[in-house]
């Protein structure tokens, strides 16, 4: 969108107290729409999110909502089976390995 103000957050530690803060951030500036993109920022979004029930929240890849917080994700079975279809043609034992993430929706 032309003229539309962005922010992001780099190099994030892996500290969930970080990520509440970080979120809250964003918020306390006004955005009109905070994203929160890792499945372990799900449960600071919705806390943050109630503390500023006006602003929006999406967050990707997660599995739980609120009023003011939803959630998207890319459709994954087309690729995930795409990345199938080429590994049982490239197996030479006919075993397949597959590591996925937390058993949540989009891994489902």
């Amino acid at each position: 969108m032309p003229g539309a103000e962005t922010a992001y957050q780099e190099n994030v530690l892996d500290n969930p107290a970080d990520w509440e803060r970080m979120i809250r951030d964003f918020a306390k500036q006004g955005y009109d729409v905070v994203f929160t993109t890792s499945f372990g920022y799900m449960d600071p979004t919705i806390n943050v999110a109630e503390d500023f029930p006006e602003t929006p929240f999406v967050h990707i890849s997660g599995c739980k909502t609120a009023e003011n917080v939803g959630t998207g994700f890319g459709k994954q079975e087309e690729p995930r089976y795409m990345a199938g279809m080429i590994s049982g043609r490239m197996t030479e034992s006919g075993a397949i390995g597959y590591v996925a993430a937390f058993p949540i929706p989009e891994v489902m």
